[in-house]
């Protein structure tokens, strides 16, 4: 009885997590790795899995379950203001190689390495949208410059800690002259091509860490609840997105650092 109590508790927890997850993919267009790499770390550690061993597949499990909560939340934001294509050609292969060279990081640089750089750089990125005082608006058009170079470094940083790249991608398409609705819907269809090729790698690189339950359960829970988070994106000025997407990135940053901390 004792076991049945705890393995419901265990996927209550799971279930949980994607539901959060999915709001956050729906509203930011970040994946939720933010929320599943330390919960499901934590629920690894609990169970006595390695810590070597528990966050690679906390990571693999938060890509995998992009693959349905990102999808989710690109259909939300397709059905409200349509499928920015010509964008997405430009972003998609730099985004693509990046996510393969993120997960070979992943599984061959120490992981201390990896969360501290990208701690530092999104909590500089976090503080400037939460402390700006306004959104300047910009004379330029709409595009991603600079993507042959920027996409590449984003996809990489974020697939190695499992989370879909908006962290990044959205301050650089908003810099670019992308409202913060449209960078928040090509960072989710941007989060699912990263999945994608993360999925891939880890079935190449370290299929053991691909767990078809956590990743089901989990991916399942943020597609439901996606919605939702695009509906707040639509509905929310772009000042404040940017404020509240900014308050997010510093959430991510803690987030990176309590990976730092978990024991070896």
């Amino acid at each position: 009885m004792r076991h049945y109590a705890h393995m419901f508790s265990l996927t209550m927890l799971l279930v949980g997590v994607g539901l959060s997850a999915g709001v956050l993919a729906g509203l930011f267009g970040i994946g939720g790795g933010l929320i599943i790499v330390p919960a499901v770390t934590f629920v690894l550690l609990g169970q006595g899995v390695p810590a070597q061993t528990a966050l690679p597949t906390a990571i693999a499990t938060s890509l995998g379950s992009m693959l349905l909560t990102s999808a989710r939340a690109v259909w939300s934001h397709h059905q409200r203001i349509g499928f920015d294509s010509a964008s997405v050609s430009r972003l998609a292969p730099g985004m693509l190689v990046g996510a393969a060279v993120g997960v070979w990081l992943t599984n061959h640089l120490p992981i201390i390495w990896v969360s501290a750089t990208f701690a530092g750089l999104v909590t500089v990125v976090g503080l400037r949208l939460a402390l700006a005082h306004s959104v300047t608006p910009t004379a330029r058009s709409a595009r991603p410059r600079g993507a042959a170079w920027a996409t590449p470094l984003i996809g990489s940083a974020s697939a190695m800690v499992g989370i879909g790249g908006g962290s990044l991608l959205v301050p650089y398409l908003m810099w670019n002259g992308y409202q913060s609705v449209q960078a928040v819907a090509l960072a989710s269809a941007m989060g699912w091509l990263l999945a994608l090729m993360g999925v891939v790698m880890f079935a190449v690189i370290e299929p053991a860490a691909l767990q078809a339950g956590p990743i089901v359960g989990v991916g399942v829970a943020g597609a439901l609840s996606a919605p939702f988070g695009v509906a707040l994106a639509h509905r929310l000025s772009s000042t404040r997105l940017r404020r509240l997407f900014g308050l997010v990135l510093l959430v991510v940053a803690f987030g990176m650092l309590w990976q730092i901390h978990t024991p070896p």
